[in-house]
C-alpha cells in the first residue's frame, strides 16, 4: 500500500485593540508583543484549514 505525505495548514486569527500614536507604531507594538509571547493566539480562534498532498 502506498504512503502519502499530507500537509495540514491552519489559519488562526485574532483582532487586538491597542493604543498607539500611529498605525505603524500599533503594528510594531503588536508584533513585539506576539514575538515575546505576550500576545498568544488560541486554537479556538481557527478560521481555516487546508489539506495538501505533497
Amino acid at each position: 500500500m502506498p504512503t502519502y505525505k499530507i500537509t495540514i495548514e491552519e489559519t488562526v486569527t485574532k483582532t487586538v485593540s491597542i493604543e498607539a500614536e500611529s498605525e505603524k507604531e500599533a503594528l510594531k507594538l503588536i508584533e513585539d508583543s506576539y514575538k515575546s509571547g505576550e500576545t498568544v493566539l488560541e486554537p479556538g480562534e481557527l478560521t481555516a484549514v487546508e489539506f495538501y498532498v505533497n
